[in-house]
């Protein structure tokens, strides 16, 4: 029998793993738990690691138009500097376009914690013709870590909605939904398996005036509302679902891209806020 010491350790893993799959400015709206249908989205759907896009085939032409975005230039080459603070200290990464098709392209981040260890991790989008969509939830395909003994791994399953519509005006609203998968496991050489989701949603509430390192712009703001709802299991026996609620806003410029997002996390009691800041950029 599994000891609810043990889903309790597991839990906090689960949790651990992913808030570090959260960051970005694209925002990370929950889906509902497993077992509950998903409200459907008003966009593309696809599978997490399918990079052939809905959007048309053919042409650089194609490709240029499918991929243009106001609020997030994909130009090959284009790169942002940030900079956050969180529970856990300061961090800052690059992140920097590549590979741009008339399909999606990729971002790879270059995560700097505050001891100085650097981690590459790359991001896929798709460029479809109602916007840009992160293919995979938080900062990649899959997110790991360990403590007390328990390494937890999280994938993501399938996806739908955009992270970026095409264009955005003050009042629009959007969505974009993750179906999550993972596994935890014990030293002892116990596995425990972990489903779930995680839903964003987005409102355009106004223009503002931001400042930051980078420059000081004005700036469409989007609240993001986030949601993400877990369930773990060992053989027949499952802990208690639990779920962590992230409010927040995020600023964005015309031509330049995400420059802002200022976010409050809840987790059963245990609460902490982030802030990302633009230190600077370079769009060729």
């Amino acid at each position: 029998m599994v000891r609810k010491f043990d889903f309790t350790l597991m839990t906090i893993l689960a949790l651990m793993a992913l808030l570090s799959a959260c960051g970005g400015g694209d925002g990370s709206v929950e889906a509902p738990a497993a077992g509950i249908e998903a409200e459907a989205p008003a966009t593309g759907t696809g599978s997490a690691g399918d990079e052939t896009g809905t959007g048309p085939a053919g042409g650089d032409a194609a490709a240029a138009d499918i991929c243009t975005n106001e609020y997030h230039p994909v130009v090959e080459g284009a790169t942002w500097v940030y900079g956050g603070t969180s529970f856990d200290g300061p961090y800052s990464w690059s992140a920097t376009i590549s590979g741009v098709s008339g399909s999606g392209f990729v971002i790879t981040n270059a995560v700097t914690s505050g001891s100085g260890e650097t981690v590459l991790v790359t991001h896929q989008w798709a460029c479809t013709a109602d916007g840009l969509a992160a293919l995979e939830h938080g900062s990649g395909p899959a997110s790991s870590v360990a403590a007390e003994g328990l390494t937890a791994n999280f994938a993501t399953i399938s996806y739908s909605g955009v992270s970026l519509p095409s264009t955005i005006s003050v009042g629009d609203s959007w969505q974009q939904n993750f179906v999550l998968g993972g596994q935890i496991e014990v030293d002892e050489g116990l596995s425990a398996d972990s489903t779930g989701s995680a839903a964003y949603h987005y409102t355009a509430v106004g223009m503002e005036t931001v400042t930051v390192p980078a420059g000081t712009f004005e700036a469409i703001k989007v609240a993001v509302n986030t949601n993400i709802e877990m369930q773990i299991s060992m053989g027949a026996e499952s802990g208690p679902p639990f779920s962590i609620s992230i409010q927040g806003h995020t600023w964005f410029v015309k031509d330049i891209g995400w420059v802002q997002t200022e976010s409050a996390y809840n987790f059963e009691g245990f609460a902490f806020s982030d802030l990302i800041q633009l230190q600077s950029y370079s769009i060729p």
